[in-house]
């Protein structure tokens, strides 16, 4: 993995820390490592090791995407922990991840593959702030059966179904744009 990409991540842990210190006071630093694998973990928070777990393939795909996003939501994760127990998508880790001034998504609008869309992908878009986003058959079919809703990754509003992926957007593994 390139440097400027553990660089990034370490920096983006200290700035969300720095902002959830100045509201909730010091949060212990967390050891990081890169052992995710496979496609469909962007990160991890393991509470009682005090650790994060990231994905090499997602970071180097997506490196500005990934830090602004992945990395402060796990982050969360470990303060909502340490500071009032949330183990989970809680109500002190939705705060904490308007207080660091990101909408409180549980799923993170990022392809399930690293490279690629792949077939069977659909382009969403929001009409509130114009970021766009694939999202993989999975959700997408729920969606559309209406199990499930799928919060613009900016601004937090409902986004729209446009059309499926082509082949050749797919081929740039973009996962949301504006």
């Amino acid at each position: 993995m390139k440097k400027n990409g553990i660089r990034s991540v370490e920096a983006a842990i200290n700035r969300t820390i720095a902002i959830l210190e100045a509201i909730y006071g010091p949060i212990a630093r967390p050891s990081v490592i890169y052992p995710l694998r496979g496609t469909r973990t962007l990160g991890e928070a393991e509470f009682k090791k005090n650790q994060l777990r990231f994905h090499r393939a997602f970071l180097a795909e997506n490196e500005k995407n990934y830090v602004e996003v992945v990395v402060p939501h796990e982050v969360c994760h470990l303060a909502a922990y340490q500071k009032f127990k949330d183990n989970g998508h809680g109500k002190a880790w939705k705060r904490m991840m308007r207080d660091v001034g990101l909408p409180a998504l549980i799923q993170i609008p990022f392809n399930e593959k690293p490279v690629g869309a792949g077939t069977g992908s659909h382009l969403y878009h929001c009409p509130t702030c114009g970021l766009s986003a694939v999202l993989q058959e999975s959700h997408h079919r729920r969606i559309q059966s209406g199990k499930s809703k799928w919060g613009c990754f900016q601004c937090g509003k409902p986004m729209k179904y446009r059309r499926p992926v082509t082949d050749q957007e797919a081929k740039f593994g973009i996962s949301y744009y504006k």
